[in-house]
């Protein structure tokens, strides 16, 4: 996730009829694929990702404020055609709303993925660093524009250049986690359209990586929280409340045993002051977190990842594990609060400090309801 100083079904039916013909053109935008693509939709690869990820979006699930899982639009590249033309879906509350085939690539800002945002408030701010990795080809912005598309998320359907293989379940969620970026928090940032914490202010990633192994001790001690963590999160899907409330106590004491094995950790943010390890850590749950959470937790809620996938997640080993405690915080508090998290989201917003608005602070407090 990039801010300014880092930052109908697909194909569900097959008897289509070649609309264009392709043998004198290099850029042409129809209501469904042509032929000269279609082998490419075909593919499994292809297919697989297209499917699944019309079945998340296809959910009116809502997972913050105004946000349900399909608004974000995703513009998918199923590849280059015999006429090395690439083949791109546009994508948004699980339909297909057209297809594009063109010789210009769309350009992505990682190897995962790329962004398309059309805000003002970036496009007229020539030196904003955002442009660099926000503006597509003329063509594909062309598209878009048609269907009045502000911002768009664009993925490949597959990434050769990777030693291994992604599972379709994880590009869908990394999908659905850029686009909650791009459509609430992008969008909160640069038009302050919506609602996000105005506490946020970035702490370098690197610094914070520190927080969490700074020697072999301290990611010793994390891993073990990392691990109570998850158990608490499986202890809760099985209603298992002496069990969730012993997890949660033993969670919070092994955090705050952790903060005082760090506390000369020092972070720098984003508006270049400076804070600890507590401070740095809630912000970035709050920035990866939710957007993890809205993708990996919903993909479990609606039936498409499973209880196993979901747990394997959240206690996977990366060097930034924000993004798995802040996800199973907010799963932890929207599972206590019956899934209604609309409260929590208020108190998040409404904070005056990282500290208050946490959710951390909100985990706490949850849990102490819910054990009384």
């Amino acid at each position: 996730m990039l801010r300014s100083r880092h930052l109908t079904h697909i194909i569900g039916c097959f008897i289509i009829f070649s609309l264009l013909s392709y043998s004198h053109h290099s850029y042409a935008q129809t209501e469904l694929p042509t032929e000269s693509c279609l082998m490419e939709w075909n593919r499994a690869v292809a297919k697989n990702f297209a499917d699944t990820l019309i079945k998340a979006t296809n959910d009116p699930m809502q997972v913050w404020d105004t946000y349900k899982l399909g608004d974000g639009a995703v513009i998918l590249n199923a590849g280059k055609n015999s006429d090395s033309l690439n083949c791109l879906g546009l994508f948004r509350n699980g339909q297909v709303l057209g297809y594009l085939e063109t010789e210009e690539s769309p350009k992505l800002a990682t190897p995962l993925y790329g962004y398309y945002l059309n805000f003002e408030e970036i496009v007229n701010q020539e030196d904003n660093p955002l442009l660099g990795i926000s503006v597509q080809p003329k063509q594909i912005s062309q598209w878009l524009e048609s269907y009045q598309i502000e911002s768009a998320v664009l993925m490949p359907v597959e990434f050769p250049k990777f030693p291994f293989k992604i599972p379709t379940l994880k590009k869908v969620q990394i999908a659905i986690h850029e686009a909650f970026h791009v459509e609430v928090m992008l969008r909160y940032w640069f038009t302050k359209k919506g609602k996000w914490p105005a506490w946020d202010a970035q702490p370098s990633r690197s610094e914070t990586r520190e927080c969490y192994n700074l020697n072999e001790e301290i990611s010793s001690t994390f891993r073990e929280e990392q691990l109570t963590l998850s158990r608490l999160i499986d202890a809760l899907i099985e209603d298992k409340k002496e069990q969730v409330c012993e997890l949660g106590n033993s969670y919070l004491n092994q955090r705050e045993k952790r903060y005082q094995q760090v506390k000369e950790v020092k972070v720098t943010r984003a508006d270049e002051t400076i804070c600890d390890c507590k401070e740095a850590e809630v912000i970035m749950e709050l920035e990866e977190g939710i957007a993890d959470y809205a993708s990996w937790a919903m993909l479990y809620d609606i039936g498409i990842s499973s209880r196993e996938e979901l747990i394997q997640r959240y206690q996977a080993s990366q060097n930034e594990p924000f993004y798995l405690t802040g996800a199973m915080l907010l799963h932890a508090i929207a599972i206590m609060s019956n899934d209604n998290i609309e409260a929590a989201i208020e108190k998040m917003v409404k904070a005056q400090t990282p500290l208050d608005g946490s959710l951390l602070a909100l985990f706490k407090e949850k849990l102490s309801l819910y054990c009384r």
